[in-house]
């Protein structure tokens, strides 16, 4: 192999083992208990998120907003013992009508996520 082909196969080599070895993209919501414009006849307990990737123990939130932007009472915001993507918040009796959710993640690799969902409750 002559130089000019040993320098490009060195500098190819040098630019593929530098690269990172897997792409890490921010946590994305992959699922919710109520869904997304989930439409109930009952109040839910808790709200439930599952996301593509571990979070932290720590540094996550989730709200609950009623028509009016009035926060509901919540308690309990926790990641499952067992599955380090689902997180779980409880929340107090919600009555009829129109709900926001809003939820803010810190992802094992460093990256934080939020978004926003509604759901409503039938009278």
């Amino acid at each position: 192999m002559d130089t000019r082909a040993a320098t490009v196969v060195a500098v190819s080599l040098v630019l593929v083992l530098a690269a990172p070895t897997t792409l890490r993209a921010h946590a994305t919501l992959v699922r919710a208990h109520p869904g997304p414009d989930a439409v109930l006849a009952a109040a839910p307990a808790a709200i439930r998120l599952w996301f593509s990737e571990r979070l932290e123990q720590a540094f996550h939130s989730v709200t609950v907003t009623d028509g009016k932007g009035r926060e509901m009472p919540t308690r309990n915001l926790h990641l499952d013992r067992t599955d380090p993507t689902q997180l779980t918040v409880e929340v107090k009796p919600l009555l009829p009508g129109v709900y926001l959710v809003r939820w803010r993640v810190l992802s094992r690799d460093g990256h934080v996520a939020e978004g926003t969902f509604s759901f409503s409750i039938q009278p």
